[in-house]
């Protein structure tokens, strides 16, 4: 592994170039910055809830090692480092819907395990999809025996793992929350945009890919920065919503507690 490319060389780069590189930095930094505080806050909700934070704790983990070898593996003249990408969400993705039960608190594996075959299916596919070509200098060039034709199949395939997702979330998931209390009922409706927008920032990048390969008006630089912009938000925003509707259920329990006798509470 060589050595970091440092922010003071941002200078020798095109704009696009230095301010992807730069968000490869914060993005590495506030992944970090959200592992720390899904660990430590996880001791502030209910027992039954610790989970999800660390499973939180674990996904910003995660994306804080890939991005520092993003960061580390950057050059403008050398293929972008996908593959890290991949391998990041290959782990991290599934434990983002992962969330949806343990939040629920679903018994049994059959929610879940769906979730998660979705998830696997729609970034595995879109794995050998981005395996068609490589970006470099901010533009997608085909490899030996890649074509454009194969990217978009292999892309199709992908969405389709994504859209049995949202209709698992809008059924299986919608019926499950309907039991809950009001702060995790309006934590999945709020993680849920997450999914239904923010999550939509990758096939847009996946096809200006395959756009730019006869478009040299497209620069995948704005794009890959975009893509490291949403993993933050996907993963710390999707945590930190997560977290504020088990904090507020723990915070009602805990006041309910302090409100009993202590003397009641202890027939109790």
């Amino acid at each position: 592994m060589g050595p970091v490319m440092g922010l003071d060389n941002a200078l020798q780069l095109t704009l696009s170039q230095a301010i992807l590189h730069y968000s490869l930095f914060v993005a590495m930094f506030a992944l970090g910055a959200g592992f720390v505080f899904f660990l430590v806050e996880k001791e502030e909700v209910l027992p039954e809830y610790r989970g999800t934070m660390v499973t939180s704790a674990i996904i910003c983990g995660v994306a804080a090692v890939a991005y520092y070898y993003l960061m580390n593996e950057y050059s403008p003249d050398k293929p972008f480092p996908s593959t890290v990408r991949y391998v990041d969400w290959t782990v991290t993705t599934p434990l983002l819907v992962l969330k949806y039960p343990e939040m629920l608190r679903v018994r049994g594996i059959g929610f879940a395990t769906k979730l998660i075959l979705a998830d696997l299916l729609m970034i595995i596919t879109g794995f050998v999809g981005e395996l068609s070509g490589k970006t470099i200098n901010g533009h997608w060039t085909l490899v030996a025996g890649g074509s454009t034709t194969e990217h978009y199949i292999w892309g199709f395939i992908s969405t389709i793992g994504y859209a049995v997702i949202l209709f698992l979330l809008l059924t299986e998931g919608k019926k499950l929350a309907e039991n809950q209390p009001e702060p995790i009922r309006n934590g999945i409706k709020k993680m849920n945009v997450y999914l239904w927008s923010l999550w939509g920032v990758y096939p847009v990048v996946y096809i200006a890919e395959a756009l730019s390969v006869n478009n040299p008006n497209i620069n995948l630089d704005w794009f890959n920065t975009a893509s490291a912009l949403a993993d933050v938000i996907n993963k710390v925003g999707f945590a930190i919503t997560a977290y504020l509707a088990v904090k507020a259920l723990s915070g009602d329990s805990q006041e309910s507690l302090e409100r009993v006798p202590k003397k009641a509470a202890g027939k109790a």
